[in-house]
């Protein structure tokens, strides 16, 4: 797993060719958007119970790779988080920080927003679903794919109220 800035992964897409199709709008959110025509968006509802997070955390980086035998990792960009009081989300930032500091990268959480995870990390990136599932937080996941992108935008923040 690496986490990097917003800055030096998308100095990082323009040099990786596997990422083809996506786009940044800096004058916004800073978010990544799809430019591919052939791009799809699939609204997917929030879990009615807790005891359901965990299974559409294990599945959702599945949801793009049904045709793959393999899981071929992906990037996980938290993008707006903190709708908790800071208590609430103290417990969530440490947790991901202590993860990645097992990596040897040792930024706070809202330094380092993107994380990339390798093909043998799929469980790894579940547990940062499970963290934008439970607390709240918004976050996009990405894909490469030999052909284009695949993109879900895990938009937690205006799902809970």
């Amino acid at each position: 797993m690496t986490s990097l800035t917003l800055e030096e992964y998308k100095a990082y897409l323009k040099t990786d060719r596997s990422f083809w199709g996506i786009d940044w709008d800096d004058t916004s959110s800073s978010c990544p958007y799809f430019t591919h025509p052939q791009a799809k968006c699939t609204d997917i509802p929030f879990p009615n119970k807790a005891s359901d997070f965990a299974h559409l955390a294990v599945n959702l980086p599945m949801l793009t790779e049904m045709d793959r035998v393999e899981w071929g990792g992906g990037t996980l960009i938290f993008t707006d988080w903190g709708i908790w009081s800071q208590q609430a989300n103290l417990a969530g930032y440490q947790m991901v920080e202590r993860i990645r500091s097992t990596f040897g990268e040792l930024r706070p959480f809202h330094v380092a927003t993107v994380n990339r995870f390798r093909q043998d990390e799929h469980l790894l990136l579940t547990n940062f679903i499970l963290a934008a599932l439970v607390y709240g937080w918004d976050a996009y996941i990405m894909f490469p794919t030999t052909k284009v992108v695949s993109f879900i935008l895990v938009k937690m923040s205006s799902a809970i109220s």
